[in-house]
């Protein structure tokens, strides 16, 4: 069977622009593309702010090395004596008695003992006894006017 009459054509028109499923799949990519940037950065930052901590730290201990090496290097020791003390003591003769035997050396009434029975300290080097004068040093407390004491403390 033939047709007879007029020929059909069909003509096409180019309209410049996009179909919706274009545009849809078009804003999917890029919305995926973001997410996936997004992901990207959060890790870069989190990764970021760690190295920064890392290198804070390193600093700070590489400053306390410094300071501790500085230090051992020009350490100084100072011998510093302890302040002394004269102090004089008299101790009783070869004859055991304070001051001169059985008599009254400072005149308070009592021989070589009190009357509560206490030896009589003030009788001990009464002149012409055979008392026996010992002289010593001791260390006295440190004086914190003069920051002396066994060991000099320095702050750098």
């Amino acid at each position: 069977m033939r047709l007879v009459g007029r020929k059909r054509t069909i003509r096409f028109t180019f309209h410049p622009g996009m179909t919706l499923v274009e545009m849809l799949v078009v804003v999917a990519l890029v919305v995926l593309i973001m997410a996936i940037m997004a992901e990207v950065i959060q890790l870069s930052s989190g990764t970021l702010t760690r190295l920064r901590a890392a290198q804070t730290l390193l600093q700070r201990s590489r400053l306390v090395e410094t300071v501790i090496r500085d230090d051992l290097r020009s350490r100084t020791i100072r011998v510093v004596a302890p302040p002394m003390e004269r102090v004089r003591r008299w101790l009783p003769g070869p004859d055991g008695a304070l001051g001169r035997a059985n008599q009254d050396d400072d005149g308070d009434g009592a021989v070589d003992y009190l009357p509560n029975g206490l030896i009589d300290r003030d009788e001990l080097g009464a002149p012409g006894s055979d008392d026996v004068l010992i002289e010593y040093f001791v260390p006295v407390g440190i004086d914190p006017r003069q920051e002396l004491g066994y060991f000099m403390i320095e702050e750098n």
